[in-house]
């Protein structure tokens, strides 16, 4: 953004609308469509499960990569649209991941502080110090993690659970 914005408050507010956009544009059809899935503990431990499979991908390591090294055209809302659609490949299933649990939670709390843990990985992944090995154990821990949160779903006994349209009401 201080590339964009150059010391002007007008340009780096032009360059957060382009990003926001990339996001709203995939996040509001995204929120619609996840709307529509039953989240059971289970199913949100397969999100996880997914998110963290994505983080060993090839896929994502060149995302993370094209993140990292988007270049500034003169334009910020451009410049904020194309960081924030490569910002929105390399860790768009982390955020969906924490998207559905926090909207299975029964409070807000431990939804903003899992959100917080979460951007807090994600914007330590994309500094340029940290290399492929150490993104790939982020999801390798992701992965562990949500397939013991399955294993624990699984054992639950069948009845209510919070869906994610009914859960913060």
């Amino acid at each position: 953004m201080q590339r964009a914005a150059a010391g002007s408050p007008a340009r780096a507010w032009t360059f957060i609308a382009g990003y926001s956009a990339a996001w709203l544009a995939a996040g509001v059809p995204a929120y619609a469509v996840i709307q529509l899935v039953d989240w059971t503990p289970a199913w949100i431990a397969f999100a996880w499960i997914l998110a963290g499979a994505y983080q060993l991908t090839p896929l994502m390591q060149r995302m993370v990569r094209d993140c990292r090294s988007v270049r500034f055209d003169g334009r910020p809302f451009n410049y904020g649209a194309r960081q924030g659609g490569r910002c929105l490949a390399s860790c768009g299933p982390l955020m969906l991941a924490v998207m559905v649990t926090s909207m299975a939670l029964p409070s807000p709390v431990p939804a903003l502080l899992l959100l917080a843990g979460v951007t807090v990985a994600i914007c330590w992944q994309k500094r340029p110090a940290t290399g492929a090995r150490a993104i790939a154990t982020v999801g390798l821990v992701v992965v562990l993690g949500a397939v013991g949160a399955f294993v624990l779903a699984a054992g639950q006994p069948a009845g209510p659970h919070h869906s994610a349209g009914s859960s913060m009401s």
